[in-house]
């Protein structure tokens, strides 16, 4: 059931504590809105929202994060314009992290969010909390949160299945042991860093991936009853800390590294490519590994070609970029000017290369019974223009931000013979 009186009354409240910081533009009113039903962690609140506002909201998603965090407080707007604003914030829950939040929404009335990004940051110094004292350490040590969290680490790093799923069904029962195996494959397990928090039920600290240089915050509450099941557990990757800064190495101890590490991935099925290290055009490393054809039993080579899928993606933007710096292509242009046939007149006519390029553009994805239908017959960037190209924009062209495939075809075909010829030349083949 629908709650119209709460979102008012939520917004009130909301703009009464917070409008000395959220500047009074549209993507700042968007911004304190979405906060406001999000803090409110009422599902229909939300969803009002993702209706009216946001419509590739996903309110599962949302929901989720709204759990483990309890919610945000800003402390920081770092970037503020009509169309975007940056905001650093802090969890409300026990884990207290710094988030930033950046939200992008489209250049005309509703002014519907085109974009809502969440990244893990570092508190400002001033905002930091205090480091814990030996003695507190030592504490947090003895308590239940740390052998929690210990006797969790120590079945999670063995990566044996059976063991993992025994802690959790005595310890986290709504943890499923898929999704630990999952996580454990990824990053080779985690080793322990520092204690940064601690409270009798809840416990704040540091752990580095094994199998890269990535750390990470994790957050544990436990039930404050025996026999103090885990009822929160919280991971998000984090910029390395200043503490730990990373060791400087020389060249050949860079690239002995290099060789160790995809030679022990390799060996574990962990890895199969090729890799080139280069400094000032020199090579100063490259291998190839595993295998290109399985069942054919066909190694890698430095030559073999690789589909990197929507990689391609960077490529493109990046040389379309450098035509527009050397003058033979404009972002504000709509894609008409450039591919002269394409078949749909409202995308030619309002959809722009700088819209193409952010996936603002309403273009569409490719995949579903279209492509099912046609896709042996895909084998040019030209086919999927024509097979896609006759549809409508899903919205209107800025308004919004949705995912696209379709735009790298469409970007690729911009301009005449020449420019496209130039694109594959700093491509260096990309797209052959």
């Amino acid at each position: 059931m629908r709650k119209p009186t709460l979102v008012l009354t939520l917004a009130v409240l909301f703009v009464g504590t917070l409008c000395a910081q959220i500047p009074d533009t549209p993507a700042g009113r968007q911004f304190s809105a979405w906060l406001a039903a999000f803090n409110s962690g009422d599902r229909d609140t939300m969803q009002q929202f993702f209706d009216k506002s946001m419509p590739f909201g996903r309110i599962e998603q949302d929901m989720t994060i709204r759990n483990q965090t309890g919610g945000f407080d800003v402390k920081k707007v770092e970037e503020s314009g009509d169309g975007r604003v940056v905001v650093l914030v802090q969890e409300r829950g026990p884990g207290k992290q710094f988030t930033r939040i950046t939200m992008n929404v489209g250049a005309a009335a509703p002014y519907q969010v085109a974009g809502l990004r969440f990244q893990p940051a570092q508190p400002p110094p001033d905002m930091a909390p205090p480091k814990m004292t030996e003695v507190e350490a030592e504490a947090a040590r003895k308590g239940v949160p740390f052998r929690q969290f210990s006797a969790w680490l120590d079945a999670f790093n063995s990566g044996d299945r059976t063991r993992i799923g025994q802690f959790l069904e005595a310890n986290y029962p709504s943890m499923k042991v898929d999704a630990q195996m999952n996580f454990r494959e990824r990053t080779g397990g985690f080793e322990f860093r520092a204690l940064e928090q601690a409270t009798a039920t809840t416990l704040t600290g540091l752990m580095q991936e094994r199998d890269s240089d990535q750390f990470a915050r994790f957050n544990v509450a436990v039930e404050p009853d025996e026999p103090h099941r885990i009822a929160r557990f919280g991971i998000n990757g984090i910029p390395r800390p200043a503490e730990f800064p990373v060791a400087r190495l020389s060249e050949a101890e860079v690239i002995a590294a290099l060789r160790a590490k995809v030679e022990k991935d390799a060996a574990a099925d962990r890895f199969a490519g090729t890799v080139l290290l280069a400094k000032g055009g020199k090579v100063l490393f490259s291998g190839a590994y595993g295998g290109a054809d399985r069942e054919k039993k066909v190694a890698n080579k430095l030559d073999t070609r690789f589909r990197i899928g929507s990689m391609n993606k960077m490529f493109t933007a990046v040389s379309i970029l450098q035509l527009v710096q050397g003058g033979k292509i404009k972002l504000t242009d709509p894609l008409g000017k450039y591919i002269t046939d394409y078949p749909n007149p409202d995308v030619a006519s309002k959809v722009t290369i700088h819209q193409l390029l952010t996936h603002t553009g309403g273009t569409g994805d490719i995949f579903g019974p279209e492509y099912n239908a046609h896709r042996l017959e895909l084998r040019t960037l030209n086919d999927y223009v024509a097979l896609y190209g006759k549809r409508a924009p899903a919205f209107e062209p800025g308004n919004r931000w949705e995912y696209s495939k379709l735009w790298h075809g469409a970007a690729w075909r911009c301009g005449g013979k020449s420019q496209r010829a130039e694109l594959l030349r700093l491509c260096g083949g990309a797209y052959l």
